[in-house]
């Protein structure tokens, strides 16, 4: 007879992993059944009839007392408003998420359109009837890495739409440590990484603002570097008469100034990949 690893999870031991999630959010174990009723195909049952029809009773008591329940909270969740589910799932994410010091939420671009939102039903796009349901179709979303798998008892990934999660945690709650974004500084815009940066505290206006002068600047910069390689081009001789248009003034380059709001005004994320210059990009050397 070929030997088991060690390593490797009995058929009994990979059946009681998939029961132990409650739900996506949680990894709390469903309750068991008491044992009894069936005995293995074989085996001899040396016990009484009266005990067997006792164990018999307990399974069936306990089976009926398991779906009352499970009908019961059901009917609880439906009777709550269309976010309170949410909210409700979040609570019990957020413990996980600080109770694991290896779990890390992060902001992601959206690599493909075949995750589904691990809110599941609750999902607020499945709730207005997307025409793909709970799978995620929007530019950006969340991933939560780290979460134990318990079918093959290691840690994998979960992905949420961004409205989702923050429906379920508040996102600022979580910056610094818990929440960041995904990938080598450089390839976000400059709204998202100060609103990471600062916890929130960012005055969009102002950084609008000064990326819109910023792009007068950077026009103006053009036309003024071209004027000065065609006139070293064509009038490197200082005694030659130089027919160059007339010189532009260099231009002046913007500050971004004070955009840093006082501790408690925060700007929601969602308020942020809304915006237009979400993820406009400029070279860190400018701002510094």
């Amino acid at each position: 007879m070929e030997s088991r690893r060690p390593s490797e999870p009995t058929p009994s031991e990979t059946r009681e992993a998939r029961g132990r999630s409650r739900s996506p959010h949680n990894s709390d174990p469903q309750p068991k059944a008491p044992l009894g009723g069936r005995r293995r195909r074989g085996s001899v049952d040396d016990r009484s009839p009266s005990e067997v029809k006792r164990s018999r009773q307990e399974r069936a008591t306990w089976t009926s007392n398991f779906l009352a329940e499970s009908a019961a909270e059901d009917a609880r969740r439906r009777a709550l408003s269309s976010d309170e589910p949410l909210q409700e799932d979040g609570d019990q994410l957020r413990q996980e998420i600080e109770a694991d010091p290896e779990i890390v939420v992060a902001l992601e671009v959206s690599s493909s359109h075949r995750a589904r939102c691990r809110a599941n039903d609750d999902c607020v796009y499945s709730q207005a009837n997307a025409p793909r349901g709970n799978t995620i179709t929007t530019y950006f979303r969340i991933y939560m890495y780290g979460v134990e798998n318990t079918e093959w008892f290691g840690r994998t990934k979960h992905y949420y739409h961004v409205m989702c999660f923050a429906f379920m945690i508040d996102l600022v709650d979580l910056l610094p440590e818990k929440f960041k974004l995904d990938g080598a500084s450089g390839r976000w815009g400059l709204m998202l990484e100060k609103w990471f940066e600062h916890s929130g505290r960012i005055d969009l206006d102002k950084i609008a603002t000064f990326l819109e002068k910023f792009d007068e600047f950077e026009a103006k910069h053009g036309e003024y570097n071209e004027w000065c390689w065609a006139h070293a081009e064509h009038c490197e001789d200082e005694e030659a008469e130089c027919r160059c248009p007339p010189r532009p003034d260099p231009p002046s380059k913007p500050e971004l100034g004070d955009f840093i709001k006082e501790d408690g005004d925060v700007c929601t994320l969602l308020d942020v990949l809304k915006h237009r210059f979400a993820m406009k990009r400029i070279a860190e050397w400018w701002i510094e």
